[in-house]
C-alpha cells in the first residue's frame, strides 16, 4: 500500500515537471523569465514554413515558446537588413548675432545649413574687409532667394571696363543689329593695344557690331568700345539705366563712369535676367565666360561652375574691379570694387579670397 501511495505522488510530481507549470499556473518558458536559460530557436526555412504555411504544430508549452522565439528572430532579421534612408542636410535656425557683429550688411537670413560654418565664413569676410577697409566695396546677391550681402556698397568707384557689358547689353536690348556696320573714327590711345585689339591702322575701316561687342567684352578692347559709343551715343545706355532704376550714367566726353558696387550689381543682375529670355542675352553671357583675363573671381570659382564676368583696371587711379554672374547651384551676382595696385599677385589673391568666401556663404544660406 505504501508503495502505491509513493508511486502516485511521484507520478503527480513528474507530470508537473513535464507541463512546466508553477504554483501560480504560469508558464516559465519565456526567454525573459526562464530560469533554465532556454536558447532562442534557430530560424530555418522549415521553421518559417511551419509558421507561415499553417502546418499543424504541437500545442504544448515548448511549441508555444518556439513560436514566440521564431517570430522575434524573424523581426530582428528584417530590421538589421533594411537599408537606412539617406541623411539630408536639414536647415537650422540662424544665430543672427554674428551677422550683427559683422562689418558687412546682410539682408534677412532665416535658415542656414550650419551656424558654425556661417560664423566662420563671416569671420573670414571681416578679415578681408579689415585688410582694405574703405578701399573696397562689394555687393553680392543670391539670384534664387534675393538675399544680399554688402559692404561700403554705396561708395563711388571707377567702373573702368566693368561698364562695357552693361553698355553692350543696352545696345542689344534697344534693337541694334549684330550685322550693322560701324566705322572706326577714333583710336583709343590711353593704353597700348593688346593682341587682337583694334589699332591705329584700323581707323577709317568698318566692323560689324558683333565684332566690336566681341572685342569689347572678350578682349576688353577700348577702341572697339569707344567706337560703339561714338556711333550709338550715350543716350541709348542712359535711358535704359533710367528704365531699369539703376543710378549711374555715361556723361558727355567720358567713355567710363563712376558707380557703386550696389548699382553695378543691379546691372549684372539685369544682364542675367536678359539672358534668360533673349538669344542675344545668351550670347552676351557666353562672351563673358570667354574673357582673356581670368585672375580674379573666375580664377577662384571657374573650375567649380561657369563664371560670366568682366574685370576693370586702371593704373593711374589704382582701380581694380571684377563683376561676375556665378552659375552655382543657386546662381549669384558678385561685384567687387577696390583701390589698389591692379593686376598684381597680391591684388588678384584678394579677389580670389573674397570670391571663395562668398561661394561658401552661398552654400550655407538657404532662405
Amino acid at each position: 500500500m505504501i508503495k502505491k501511495v509513493i508511486a502516485a505522488v511521484l507520478a503527480v510530481m513528474l507530470g508537473a515537471a513535464v507541463c512546466g507549470c508553477t504554483e501560480e499556473g504560469k508558464t516559465s518558458l519565456s526567454m525573459v523569465d526562464d530560469p533554465g536559460g532556454h536558447k532562442p530557436v534557430v530560424v530555418t526555412e522549415s521553421t518559417v514554413a511551419t509558421k507561415e504555411g499553417g502546418t499543424t504544430a504541437k500545442e504544448d508549452s515548448s511549441s508555444a515558446a518556439e513560436s514566440v522565439t521564431t517570430t522575434r528572430t524573424v523581426t530582428t532579421e528584417k530590421v538589421t537588413t533594411a537599408s537606412a534612408p539617406e541623411k539630408k542636410i536639414e536647415p537650422v535656425a540662424v544665430d543672427m548675432q554674428p551677422i550683427y557683429n559683422s562689418a558687412a550688411w546682410f539682408t534677412k537670413v532665416n535658415t542656414v545649413t550650419s551656424n558654425e560654418e556661417l560664423k566662420a565664413a563671416i569671420s573670414r569676410l571681416d578679415e578681408l574687409i579689415a585688410k582694405l577697409g574703405s578701399k573696397v566695396g562689394f555687393a553680392y546677391q543670391d539670384l534664387t532667394n534675393g538675399i544680399t550681402v554688402t559692404y561700403n556698397a554705396n561708395k563711388q568707384f571707377q567702373t573702368c571696363s566693368t561698364i562695357k557689358v552693361p553698355y553692350c547689353k543696352a545696345l542689344l536690348e534697344s534693337g541694334v543689329g549684330l550685322d550693322d556696320m560701324v566705322p572706326i573714327t577714333k583710336f583709343y590711345t590711353a593704353a597700348a593695344p593688346e593682341e587682337g585689339h583694334l589699332t591705329a591702322n584700323d581707323v577709317n575701316k568698318e566692323f560689324t557690331v558683333r565684332k566690336l561687342i566681341e572685342n569689347s567684352i572678350r578682349l576688353s578692347d577700348n577702341t572697339a568700345y569707344t567706337n560703339l559709343i561714338l556711333k550709338y551715343g550715350r543716350y541709348v545706355f542712359n535711358s535704359m539705366q533710367y528704365k531699369k532704376g539703376i543710378n549711374y550714367l555715361l556723361y558727355d566726353e567720358y567713355y567710363f563712369s563712376m558707380a557703386s558696387a550696389n548699382e553695378m550689381m543691379k546691372s549684372y543682375k539685369d544682364i542675367y535676367d536678359y539672358s534668360l529670355s533673349d538669344e542675344n542675352g545668351k550670347w552676351l553671357i557666353k562672351l563673358m565666360t570667354e574673357t582673356n583675363f581670368n585672375k580674379q573671381i573666375s580664377a577662384a570659382l571657374g573650375d567649380k561652375y561657369s563664371v560670366a564676368h568682366k574685370y576693370g583696371s586702371d593704373q593711374e587711379t589704382l582701380s581694380y574691379s571684377d563683376c561676375a554672374i556665378c552659375y552655382a547651384e543657386r546662381p549669384f551676382v558678385l561685384c567687387i570694387f577696390t583701390e589698389q595696385h591692379p593686376e598684381t599677385d597680391e591684388a588678384n589673391q584678394y579677389f580670389i579670397d573674397l570670391a571663395n568666401t562668398f561661394d561658401k556663404l552661398n552654400e550655407i544660406i538657404l532662405s
